[in-house]
């Protein structure tokens, strides 16, 4: 990862399970990032695993199709997706 920024912004989508965890751990205190944005579908289940590490969540209804592109994903240097399966 030679072209990325020193201390980037990274967006998390399917924090929940194990490795979405481990990637909030590595890229907060092994890596230093600026920012760690959660994204996933079920404000509960988001809110309910809140960790100090986290930076932002972002919530998506059903009826959402895409990121938005504006707001706080629009500086992201790095996504990560930690997603399958059904929607739970």
């Amino acid at each position: 990862m030679k072209d990325s920024p020193t201390k980037p912004t990274v967006a998390i989508i399917g924090v929940r399970g194990v490795p979405g965890h481990i990637a909030i751990q590595i890229r907060k205190k092994v890596y230093n990032d600026k920012n760690v944005i959660e994204i996933g579908r079920n404000r509960e289940r988001l809110n309910a695993l809140l960790s100090p590490l986290l930076d932002e969540t972002i919530a998506l209804d059903e009826e959402d199709q895409e990121l938005p592109a504006m707001g706080p994903l629009a500086g992201v240097d790095i996504g990560l997706h930690y997603v399958w399966g059904p929607a739970t």
